[in-house]
């Protein structure tokens, strides 16, 4: 009777651990897309956004996966309306990146903003860059760079990030642990 309340117990572990699973997941995914403030097409080249609280926000650049984009070669500006000072905006050089198989997202720049109005533009990035674009074959022109899309997101720090990747690794050693003491325990609790 003891042993089949063990193994009962054990078995509990499961449910609970894909419970936990889940959520790790979904906190997961808040870390790599954040909230959405605004978005724009490549083609635009400007919008206006409001900060209702002030933070840290990321530039991610959206575009056609394993395709040559111009949007790349684009760096934003975002100035404030208010004081018409532009912001420091900061290069992300460790970004989290989505791909879909047919479009990718990266975060390609960071900056902090006050609660306020401004306004984010597409300005040319260094020579390099345009050099590197200008450097590589592209075989369907046009088809790429009429879907890339720029959006701006709330950025969540780094803990969030390696807390979620924790909480995966222990749900899944729930669900496995309690699966396989579940089946054990007449022979590991004799």
């Amino acid at each position: 009777m003891k042993i089949i309340i063990i193994k009962v117990l054990f078995f509990c572990l499961i449910p609970l651990g894909s419970v936990a699973l889940y959520f790790s997941i979904k906190l997961l995914r808040k870390k790599f897309r954040g909230d959405l403030i605004t978005e724009f097409s490549f083609l635009r080249n400007e919008t206006n956004f409001i900060v209702d609280q002030p933070g840290n926000y990321a530039v991610w650049y959206k575009a056609v996966a394993f395709k040559k984009n111009i949007l790349y070669t684009k760096k934003p500006r975002v100035i404030n309306l208010k004081t018409k000072e532009p912001l420091k905006i900061r290069i992300s050089l460790f970004g989290p990146r989505v791909n879909n198989f047919d479009t990718g997202v990266k975060e390609m720049y960071h900056f902090y903003a006050e609660k306020g109005e401004y306004t984010i533009s597409l300005e040319d990035a260094l020579k390099f860059k345009r050099a590197l674009y200008n450097a590589i074959p592209n075989l369907d022109k046009g088809i790429s760079d009429s879907r890339a899309i720029v959006q701006v997101n709330k950025k969540h720090s780094g803990f969030f990030m390696i807390f979620s990747i924790l909480a995966i690794v222990f749900s899944v050693l729930l669900i496995i642990g309690g699966f396989l003491i579940g089946l054990l325990a007449d022979q590991i609790f004799i």
